[in-house]
Parts: C-alpha cells; sequence; structure tokens
C-alpha cells in the first residue's frame, strides 16, 4: 500500500539528528513555488511546505521524521529510480527523477524530484532540499499527442491501402 513500507521506521524525534533551519531559511522557502521537503542527515522529513501537502495529502506532522520515499512510492515504482535516488543520498549528491508516486489517498501523479544537498557552514552534512513538481499534465499530454500520431499513421496507412486497391481495379482488366 502506498505510504508505507518495511523501510518505514517510527518518527524520530526533533533531538535525533533533525536538520536545524533558521525559520528566516524556511519562511524564505515557503513562497518559491513547488512542494519542498527538507530532510536530515538520516533523510528523514523535517519540514514540508503548504504545498508539498497539498500535492501528497501528507501535511507536516505526518511527514516528520519518515523517509520520503515510504511515504509516496507505490508498486508501480520503479525500483532503479528509488535505488538511484538512495545512491545519490549516500553519497551526499545531487539527484533529478522522474516517477509515479501516489498522494495519501491513492491517487497517482507523475513528479519531478530534484533533489540539493546542503551543507553546514563547516562543510559537515546536514541533509537535502527536495523540489517537488508535479508532471502528471505534461505526461498525458505527451502520450495523447503520441496516440493522435499513431492514431493518424494508421488511418493514413489505411486510405493509402484503400486508394491503391482502388486504382488497380481501375487499371486491371476486367
Amino acid at each position: 500500500m502506498p505510504g508505507t513500507s518495511e523501510h518505514d521506521a517510527p518518527p524520530v524525534s526533533d533531538a535525533a539528528g533533525a536538520a536545524r533551519l533558521p525559520s528566516r531559511v524556511l519562511d524564505a522557502l515557503e513562497p518559491l513555488g513547488g512542494a519542498l521537503v527538507v530532510t536530515d542527515t538520516l533523510d528523514r522529513v523535517v519540514w514540508v511546505n503548504a504545498a508539498f501537502a497539498a500535492l501528497t495529502g501528507w501535511g507536516p506532522a505526518a511527514v516528520r521524521g519518515r523517509v520520503p520515499t515510504t511515504l509516496s512510492v507505490g508498486p508501480e515504482a520503479a525500483a532503479a529510480v528509488q535505488d538511484g535516488v538512495r545512491g545519490a543520498v549516500a553519497a551526499r549528491a545531487p539527484y533529478a527523477i522522474e516517477a509515479l508516486h501516489y498522494a495519501r489517498d491513492g491517487r497517482q501523479y507523475w513528479v519531478r524530484v530534484e533533489g540539493q544537498p546542503t551543507f553546514a557552514a563547516d562543510g559537515t552534512f546536514t541533509g537535502y532540499v527536495a523540489l517537488h513538481t508535479e508532471t502528471t499534465g505534461q505526461r498525458l499530454a505527451e502520450a495523447s499527442a503520441a496516440l493522435t500520431t499513431s492514431v493518424g499513421d494508421r488511418l493514413l496507412a489505411c486510405a493509402s491501402a484503400e486508394a491503391g486497391a482502388a486504382i488497380v481495379a481501375e487499371v486491371r482488366p476486367p
């Protein structure tokens, strides 16, 4: 079921390694647009904005302390995508993926997730900030365009075959 996983640990307290971001930073992130997630060094959510809650159905209290992928990954999620994110997080490297996710209510949506590691002034890793941008509409438009092209090509092929048969019938002696 989306939102649960064998890797889903109980929420951790803020004292157990949560990234400490000044409220002025969080206030600056809120209006930027897009669904934002801030995680700590253990990849546990410490903050999400209102856009994240609107997109996913998961509010701040429900996600605090949880690993983000345990909230949105469902049965059709590509293991390679999950492994890629885990690898980037382990290497403290940026990542960008597009994947099928699930809202808390089970609704499927496509999302592009871009994660950037964060570091303290002394270079100590502090977690990630990730931007989630829904791409469902774009994917549907692309699929619709591909289907229209495919149907059009088939109709043209059928029309050409019928026209060719009619010409052959006209020129062939009875």
